[in-house]
Parts: C-alpha cells; sequence; structure tokens
C-alpha cells in the first residue's frame, strides 16, 4: 500500500497532544508525515503548557510526542529551497519558511491550519484529513482530504 505523503505544520502535533482528531490521522497507516526540526523545537516549547491543560506529566507528553511517526529533517535537506520560500511566505511569516521550503522540496501536501500558507499557488495546502475506514457500504473508501485552494484531493 502506497502512503499518501504531506508535511505537518506545530498545530497540528500540538492538536494530537492535546487528544485531538489529529492524533489518529498522525497514526493512520494510510499517511506518512514530514515536518522540520525548528517546528520539533515549537511543539516542545508547548509541552507545560498541554501538560497543564491534559493533567498527563510533561516527561509523558515529551514521550508521546517523540513516539509519534513523524520524520524532521535539518535545514540542510532543504537548503536549496529557502530562498523560494521566503519569497512565497517571508513577508507575512518568515519563521514558516522552513516548512514551506521542506513542502517545496518533497513536493507534497501541507497540513495546517495557519492562514500564512493560503494562496501559495506552488504548494496545496490541506486543512482537514478525514480517515474513513472500509464498511460494507464502501469498501475501497480509505479516506478524504479538504483543500482550502485550488489543488484539492481525494483518494479512494
Amino acid at each position: 500500500m502506497s502512503k499518501q505523503i504531506f508535511t505537518i505544520d506545530t498545530n497540528q502535533m500540538i492538536s494530537a497532544l492535546l487528544g485531538g482528531k489529529a492524533r489518529g490521522i498522525i497514526y493512520a497507516a494510510h499517511f506518512r508525515f514530514f515536518t522540520t526540526e525548528r517546528k520539533t523545537w515549537e511543539v516542545k516549547r508547548y509541552i507545560p503548557l498541554i501538560s497543564v491543560k491534559t493533567g498527563v506529566p510533561q516527561e509523558r507528553v515529551l514521550q508521546a510526542f517523540e513516539l509519534f511517526p513523524i520524520v524532521a529533517y535539518q535545514d540542510a535537506f532543504f537548503d536549496e529551497q529557502k530562498s523560494r520560500a521566503l519569497e512565497l511566505i517571508g513577508k507575512r511569516d518568515p519563521t514558516d519558511a522552513d516548512l514551506l521550503a521542506l513542502t517545496l522540496k518533497l513536493q507534497c501536501p501541507l497540513w495546517s491550519h495557519d492562514q500564512d500558507f493560503q494562496n501559495i499557488k506552488e504548494i496545496a495546502v490541506v486543512t482537514i484529513i478525514v480517515a474513513l475506514f472500509p464498511s460494507k457500504h464502501f469498501p475501497c473508501l480509505r479516506y478524504h482530504i479538504f483543500s482550502t485552494n485550488s489543488l484539492s484531493m481525494a483518494r479512494t
């Protein structure tokens, strides 16, 4: 089975740690996720707050995060895309240029709710991934992806 690949933003990883539906998507067998090392640092900054909100000790939250099946790349992997990414998003939010550069390098959709990525025609931005499981009525249906820009996607 081939997996649909995505780059993943900080907000989805935090949602998963808070117990949101993102957790099930991150662990779904149909998908493979990639992010930047810098985005993992952002998530780790929120671990104390996540711990307070969930009542789970910080060490356990960190363990859960480190078990996520997400590959984090260092800047050197997508270095050749950094200047293009800064051209596309730099004025809105230069701190997101690393994730955009990785998305351009991998040529895959980005899973994010960040409005700064909207209207960047070079990438597909996915805001919702609904994981559906086969049933007797729809034996081939696996998932549907809702994109917020013109590159909408669906997979059956």
